[in-house]
């Protein structure tokens, strides 16, 4: 079975943006991030050549639609008080470059682990980052 999960972000202007990751293939995926301030607009992207670092909570990958896009997330555990905060990074593609900081409810990063190993995607490398 392809391993899926959501995330969720709450923003301080009472935004809830949803980031749904699904494995389709033992290194590719799909990701969906979508806005209640814009539910008619999600952004949607085939992903391909995942690689994933578990330690790290991290996933790069590029974009199926796109020939040198890619693609990372990465999820930082609470600590210390402070959230856990996912960062989504795009890189090369025609639109969207830039990276997107996401704080998370609570135990999401949590999902995200769990993701991670039912997934088991091909170890990220060092030459990979």
């Amino acid at each position: 079975m392809n391993a899926t999960v959501q995330i969720h972000s709450d923003d301080a202007d009472g935004t809830v943006r949803t980031i749904s990751l699904k494995q389709t293939a033992t290194d590719k995926g799909h990701i969906e991030i979508a806005s209640s301030a814009a539910p008619a607009s999600p952004q949607s992207h085939d992903l391909k050549n995942i690689r994933a670092d578990l330690a790290a909570l991290t996933l790069n990958c590029q974009l199926d639609e796109f020939f040198s896009a890619s693609i990372s997330v990465l999820v930082q555990k609470a600590s210390a008080g402070k959230p856990a905060l996912a960062t989504i990074q795009v890189s090369h593609a025609i639109y969207g470059n830039g990276v997107y900081v996401y704080t998370l409810r609570a135990g999401e990063d949590d999902l995200m682990r769990a993701f991670l190993i039912e997934a088991a995607f091909p170890l990220l490398q060092a030459d990979d980052a």
